[in-house]
């Protein structure tokens, strides 16, 4: 079981890294962005704020961020590395689940090949060992064809890069939620 769960993540995590390359850039940095559109620019406003009281990282301004991204990203990228402990062992348990949904998601969508290849290749089986003249339990075969075909129709539809773009979102709110919590905590 832990090799197999190994397997899937690196294959998750290879497929992290073409998703970021995608999206621009990690869901929390792109959430801290000032470049980036924001549905509440007052909350990102406010993380940042957090972030900078938490940390003592000094995070770049509108003009700052655009006349140096690759900073701004390092800075927002250090700020962010300090908190990450709140997502992890011993963390914010809203943090933590959606930490292990994105995670979840990520490795579903990166091993979404290999599943669908797998589920294929066992509906055809199935469906072989019913047509051809050899001696199987038919009725076991058509419920081997019901099973493998709902596996393929999950492998088809559930896994996919909004959902798992959606989960990193949720993982980066609950950060920086837990980010802004903490900070209000430290300070009163």
């Amino acid at each position: 079981a832990y090799l197999l769960s190994e397997f899937v993540a690196n294959f998750g995590r290879s497929a992290q890294d073409n998703l970021f390359a995608t999206w621009g850039g990690s869901p929390t940095p792109k959430a801290l962005r000032l470049s980036e559109l924001s549905d509440n620019p007052a909350q990102r406003d406010n993380w940042r704020s957090a972030l900078e009281r938490l940390t003592t990282v000094e995070l770049l301004d509108a003009d700052g961020e655009a006349a140096a991204p690759v900073l701004a990203d390092q800075r927002i990228n250090a700020a962010v590395g300090q908190v990450l402990r709140l997502g992890q062992e011993g963390g914010v348990a809203a943090v933590m689940h959606e930490n292990a949904q994105f995670g979840y998601e990520r490795n579903m969508y990166g091993f979404r090949q290999i599943g669908r290849a797998i589920a294929a290749l066992c509906l055809v089986i199935q469906i072989l060992a019913i047509a051809l003249p050899i001696e199987v339990s038919t009725p076991a075969c058509l419920i081997g064809v019901v099973v493998s075909g709902a596996f393929l129709v999950l492998w088809m539809t559930l896994p996919s890069e909004k959902r798992t773009e959606l989960a990193g979102a949720r993982y980066a709110r609950q950060l920086l939620i837990a980010a802004a919590n903490e900070n209000r905590n430290c300070t009163s």
